[in-house]
């Protein structure tokens, strides 16, 4: 009997071996990269989706939503199971008129869920609220952010100021103002809409209106002290740094001052306005659903009355590849 005879490649049926009877072969016929996603060496296959900015970071795939789009997913992987970041519009600064006695307050947040949800085969409307406008139309209620119909966040509350001395409610609260023209004083900071998903607007002391709450913290109290010179807006709250990614999200606005502008969260918060020097608030950043600052007027009717406009929603998508 020659070696030959016994071949000891498994590539060949065995039905080829002199007096064997035909069985499966010995190398399986599997492709190996169909082993690698499912089969004997490798893990299982993860989700197939489209759809946004598509980055892989340390074993998960994102997809970042900056603008409404869709999110497509012809594959479940194992479960379908996802985390996501939804971040809603941020809510406008408050404006004020011509007296040297008013301040607008800043904005809220767009209100910060972080959950989970499970996938299926289908494509998912994804809607990336704007941030509500500065001024007297500024609320950024209406401006919601989300994605598959339930997984949503509501857009942050108006900054108080012009008509309204109190801050609205929203994902953080707007922070309270003073609109001395109308005789409304030291507005109060509206509460979150939800206390898991955002935090409360300050309250206005005379010339320091409030800032805005943020996804982390409440936004402070102006500040007053019958001193000309401590006249100060209070800052808004801070946002957070999902899942450690490196960027700060969902900071409150802080509000407007004569002599001290309010910060902002950090996170997108604007900046409130400044009025010994008609320093004008500054906007919430895009997508990161800050809150736009607030107004202040030394009474010679300069563009830093304007409340300014919060900063656009964002939606995060991500699961283990």
């Amino acid at each position: 009997m020659s070696f030959n005879q016994y071949r000891t490649n498994p590539g060949q049926a065995v039905s080829n071996f002199k007096g064997r009877t035909e069985t499966s072969k010995a190398w399986p016929g599997t492709a190996v990269s169909t082993w690698m996603n499912g089969g004997l060496f490798g893990g299982p296959p993860p989700i197939a989706a489209t759809g946004g900015t598509i980055t892989d970071v340390d074993g998960y795939r994102y997809h970042t939503f900056n603008a409404s789009g869709t999110f497509a997913v012809s594959d479940i992987g194992v479960d379908g199971a996802t985390e996501y970041l939804a971040i809603g519009g941020g809510g406008g600064g408050g404006q004020v008129l011509y007296s040297a006695a008013s301040a607008g307050a800043g904005g809220g947040a767009g209100g910060y869920v972080d959950s989970t949800f499970t996938v299926s085969v289908t494509s998912y409307t994804v809607t990336i609220g704007a941030g509500g406008a500065g001024g007297y139309s500024r609320d950024g209620n209406d401006t919601d952010t989300g994605f598959g119909g339930t997984q949503y966040s509501i857009g942050g509350g108006y900054g108080g100021g012009l008509y309204d001395r109190n801050g609205g409610g929203g994902g953080s609260g707007g922070g309270g103002g003073n609109d001395a023209d109308s005789g409304q004083d030291n507005g109060l900071g509206a509460s979150a809409t939800n206390s898991s998903y955002g935090n409360d607007g300050g309250n206005a002391i005379s010339r320091g209106a409030g800032g805005g709450g943020g996804a982390s913290g409440d936004g402070a109290n102006g500040l007053y002290m019958y001193d000309f010179t401590q006249q100060w807006g209070g800052a808004g709250g801070a946002g957070l740094n999902w899942l450690s990614l490196g960027t700060s999200r969902g900071g409150g606005a802080g509000g407007g001052g004569m002599y001290q502008p309010g910060g902002g969260g950090t996170g997108g918060g604007g900046t409130g306005g400044k009025g010994t020097s008609a320093t004008s608030p500054t906007v919430g950043t895009a997508n990161t659903g800050g809150g736009g600052g607030g107004g202040i007027d030394d009474g010679t009717g300069r563009t830093s009355r304007n409340g300014a406009a919060g900063g656009s929603g964002v939606v995060i998508i991500r699961y283990p590849i």
